[in-house]
């Protein structure tokens, strides 16, 4: 279980790996990369043009969709926007808008719990008996050992857990953070629990959420309907180099392409649909298929300087 979400202090879990524009490139000297995607009907426009939330997927995305759907304004203190707001979200059969809006901010301590073997003599206790917040700080421990038994547990592993409480109150019930009294039994499998601590910067962030859609099929038609650029008239260069993007979604090129920079000045003489300083993105038709495009020219500036605040 979790606290309500309406005003629940927590953390995003997990290390997010974040992939560069530029891995696996051949270039000497990456300039841009240019993504393609087949968009063919109103349901592919709308995948394309929104955020998808599987509720099995993205729990966390799904909960904070609930409790801004559920609430006229629903709040939730974390140290980064839990769900983007800068687009669209299909949720179910429903596209929604949502909207964010950053409030106070709160310096609190984290604690991060790096859990090992034991070998020292501390007092135990039993995974069951631990308090509620120790238990589901552990969870994922308890479930490693149900899925592969001790066998799992040789003198090497290590696992770490965050603890997503900030709530003084709440954290004084635990037995294991900010100081162990106890080592953890698993199984038969004795742990010693070490915790970390670092600040961080809490922030409210305030989401409310509206219907844009109970259709997505027509959602992606009325776009598709107002926003499509044409491929027209293309250079063989600018052809070929759309259609090394087809073969495999994407492709790299260097800094010097021309038909790179040929092509992302065809995509910005029309407003994309979404755009940061880094990238923009477009519904395009070409060869009379509809492709969902990502305009990402990372070291070309007069391709970048036009994108965002740029």
């Amino acid at each position: 279980m979790m606290p309500s979400i309406s005003r629940r202090r927590l953390l995003v879990g997990g290390a997010a790996a974040l992939g560069s524009a530029l891995a696996g490139c051949p270039s000497p000297t990456p300039g841009g990369a240019l993504e393609m995607h087949p968009a063919p009907d109103g349901t592919a426009v709308a995948e394309a043009a929104t955020r998808s939330i599987d509720p099995e997927r993205h729990r966390r995305e799904a909960a904070v969709l609930d409790a801004a759907l559920a609430d006229t304004a629903a709040v939730i203190t974390d140290e980064r926007p839990p769900l983007s707001a800068d687009r669209p979200v299909l949720y179910g059969a429903t596209v929604y808008d949502v909207s964010v809006t950053e409030g106070p901010t709160d310096p609190v301590d984290r604690y991060l719990a790096v859990v090992s073997p034991s070998t020292n003599g501390r007092d135990r206790i039993e995974y069951e008996e631990l308090p509620s917040i120790d238990r589901i700080a552990l969870a994922d421990l308890k479930r490693h050992e149900v899925e592969l038994g001790d066998a799992a547990f040789d003198e090497d592993f290590e696992m770490a857990f965050d603890y997503y409480w900030y709530d003084e109150a709440a954290l004084s019930a635990s037995v294991l953070v900010p100081d162990p009294e106890y080592d953890v039994i698993v199984g038969t499998t004795a742990f010693n629990i070490a915790p970390q601590a670092e600040t961080v910067t809490l922030t409210d962030f305030e989401y409310s959420a509206t219907v844009r859609s109970d259709d997505p099929a027509a959602f992606g038609d009325r776009l598709a309907a107002d926003a499509t650029v044409v491929f027209e008239g293309l250079s063989d260069d600018e052809r070929a180099l759309v259609e090394d993007a087809l073969d495999d979604g994407r492709t790299v090129v260097g800094l010097d392409n021309e038909a790179y920079v040929a092509l992302g000045e065809r995509l910005l003489a029309h407003d994309p649909i979404y755009e940061t300083n880094r990238q923009g993105e477009w519904l395009v038709e070409y060869d009379g298929e509809n492709y969902w495009v990502v305009l990402d020219p990372v070291r070309i500036s007069e391709l970048r300087d036009r994108l965002g605040d740029g």
